[in-house]
């Protein structure tokens, strides 16, 4: 019921906001110089705007919200001036009427997608149905002005019923389309939601390398065509094309490079280079270090638009020709000094792990007698993954391992015995690069994008956390990368989902005893098998065998009993080795930030305890009486300049 409550009031509050706005607009509008429709449409749209990005805290919400109010006003305003009516007051009057409707109805219908996407509760076909409906009545009582025989009683009523039936028509259809396109592709939800800057930057990345392409084409097609020699012809538009992709590559700046082993960069002799496959991004990061590069591509590649002519005009051969076909190809490549990029896994990882190696690679390094340049890649898949176009912010590892000479036989004797050892190889090397990507500040924002469009503070709380909790970094740190977690406390499942980003073999498990924030929790792009929330209060907690408890904040205000049944309950789940963690207040650490604030919480001024009642702050002391009792060591780690928190650690 409070849900609901809140979920009234916002519009309503906003749309008087609004109006009240507008209406004072409309007031210094009376002046000479903003006599005119336009500019009082412009300067209410100002207020307006502004008003709406003070409560939805996100201009993309405030633009669909916008959308269709503009729309309507911009078609009555036309009317006006096509029907020639002069900007009489009575006129503004109508655009305010209106105005405020479509406000109302805009502000209604957008809270209404809001609330099912945060909560997954269906409410907008009510909402639709019910602005529909007080549409029509509107439109009903307004229409019957028409057979006023008073003309200005007609036009009132003309308009009136025209820009109604506009604002219907618009806030019905422009914001739920828009609202969905945001955060969903084809009925499911985006693993990533789009944002203003995550668009604007996409379209700026895109329209750069599509540009650099045409130029490529246009200048492969006409001046270099020119050039007599074919070898020579062929040299220039690869380092055409090497200049395009590097270019393109550095400025992507929301991915970060990291190179390692510069030393086995090499590429003045030809070598089959071969390249696990992530993402659309790992072709152009193929071409960025060499202009004497023939990657082996796939039909796709070949079909598309732009890069399919590229491909044709460099001679990127499809793997669909056939080892036959692309041996004869490729030696005469091999013998102008051109190396050979190959993707053995064939086509792209969607969850960025290795998948099988193809042998094709392999026997062409065979048959040429080359060496193999094994290049390992990671954070591509992050940036761009598979089935998405937008990119986020990542790191891009690029790995250079030593070349592999033909007459090396520490991985095999042939083609097919080096394809096996040479993926395993492959495998170790890449494993080396994740402990990078096992640090949750690298995940920091994909957590914040899971949590956008569900509310201005809900979206300040976790960034609050993140900043004040650097990014959960001292929990993740203890957990490891694969097991059974639970977090009890875990709220609206912020640390749940940040681990589970850190490494996807975790099995989570978030608890906590309000229905609402676990509801919120559940409802997330990035929910999947693996995590699970439950909602539960302390007397019905039923706990399931666990490698890791997590206990975070809610051991503060409990009477000791109630923390003695959760300690205890936590332990006997505990896995052999597992680990129970607390984070909690200590009276030892008291940080200069917060001293006034500890002092007025044991004073009894507030806590949940009510005033007057002793508030326990230490846990340290139980602690260590309980890890006694069940023969466990107990470990206390200090974790925040701007609290009083420590983590401690009971382990098994």
């Amino acid at each position: 019921m409070t849900r609901i409550i809140k979920y009234l009031v916002n519009p309503v509050l906003i749309s008087g906001l609004v109006i009240t706005a507008v209406f004072f607009c409309m007031i210094f509008s009376q002046l000479e110089i903003l006599f005119d429709v336009g500019i009082f449409v412009f300067i209410s749209s100002l207020v307006v705007f502004g008003i709406l990005f003070l409560f939805f805290g996100r201009i993309e919400l405030c633009i669909i919200v916008f959308l269709p109010v503009v729309l309507n006003l911009i078609f009555l305003s036309g009317i006006i001036e096509i029907a020639g009516l002069k900007p009489t007051f009575n006129n503004k009057l109508i655009l305010l009427f209106i105005f405020g409707l479509s406000i109302i109805y805009s502000v209604s219908i957008t809270y209404s997608m809001i609330y099912e996407y945060k909560y997954g509760t269906k409410i907008f076909s009510y909402n639709r149905t019910s602005i529909i409906i007080s549409g029509a009545i509107i439109v009903l009582c307004t229409g019957a002005l028409m057979i006023a025989v008073n003309p200005v009683l007609w036009q009132v009523a003309v308009l009136s019923a025209t820009g109604i039936i506009l604002s219907i028509l618009f806030t019905n259809i422009l914001p739920p389309v828009a609202f969905k396109s945001l955060i969903g592709k084809r009925g499911k939800y985006r693993q990533f939601p789009v944002t203003l800057f995550g668009f604007i930057y996409a379209f700026f990345c895109y329209s750069y390398f599509f540009l650099g392409g045409f130029c490529c084409i246009s200048l492969g097609i006409t001046i270099i065509r020119i050039i007599p020699s074919q070898k020579f012809r062929s040299m220039v538009l690869h380092i055409l094309i090497y200049f395009v992709c590097r270019s393109t590559m550095y400025i992507m700046f929301l991915a970060k490079k990291r190179i390692i082993n510069r030393e086995y960069i090499n590429f003045s002799r030809p070598a089959i280079y071969i390249c696990n496959h992530q993402s659309l991004i790992d072709i152009p990061l193929s071409l960025m270090f060499t202009p004497k590069m023939i990657v082996l591509t796939t039909d796709w590649v070949q079909n598309n638009v732009i890069t399919g002519i590229i491909a044709r005009m460099a001679d990127f051969y499809p793997i669909s020709f056939g080892l036959a076909q692309l041996e004869k190809k490729l030696a005469k490549k091999i013998k102008d000094g051109y190396s050979i990029f190959v993707f053995p896994e064939g086509t792209r990882s969607r969850d960025c792990k290795l998948k099988r190696f193809h042998k094709g690679g392999f026997y062409l390094a065979e048959k040429f007698k080359l060496d193999i340049a094994p290049i390992v890649i990671h954070g591509t898949g992050h940036y761009v993954s598979k089935g998405h176009l937008l990119g986020r912010r990542s790191t891009i590892t690029i790995k250079f391992l030593e070349r592999i000479a033909p007459e090396n036989k520490l991985f095999g004797e042939n083609y097919s015995e080096r394809t096996k050892e040479i993926a395993k190889y492959f495998r170790n090397e890449s494993e080396k690069i994740m402990p990078y990507y096992h640090l949750a500040k690298y995940h920091k924002d994909r957590l914040v994008k899971n949590y956008i469009y569900k509310g201005t503070v809900l979206e300040w709380k976790l960034k609050k956390k993140l900043r004040n909790e650097n990014n959960f970094e001292a929990i993740n740190s203890l957990i490891p990368h694969k097991g059974i977690i639970t977090d009890i406390g875990c709220g609206y499942g912020f640390i749940c989902y940040m681990l589970w980003f850190v490494s996807n073999d975790r099995k989570i498990t978030g608890i906590d005893n309000d229905e609402e924030k676990i509801q919120i929790a559940e409802n997330c792009p990035a929910k999947n098998q693996n995590i699970e929330f439950i909602c539960s209060n302390l007397n019905n907690l039923n706990l399931k065998s666990s490698d890791v408890f997590i206990l975070n904040d809610i051991l503060l205000n409990l009477p000791e009993t109630d923390k003695k049944f959760i300690l205890s309950k936590c332990i006997s789940n505990l896995n052999p080795e597992g680990k129970l963690i607390i984070r909690n207040g200590n009276d030892n650490y008291i940080p200069k930030k917060i001293e006034f604030s500890k002092n007025f919480i044991r004073n009894g001024e507030t806590g949940k305890g009510g005033k007057g009642e002793k508030f326990t702050y230490s846990l340290h002391q139980m602690l260590n009486q309980i890890a006694l009792t069940h023969g466990l060591t107990l470990e206390t780690i200090c974790v925040s300049e701007y609290s009083s928190n420590e983590i401690y650690i009971l382990k098994k």
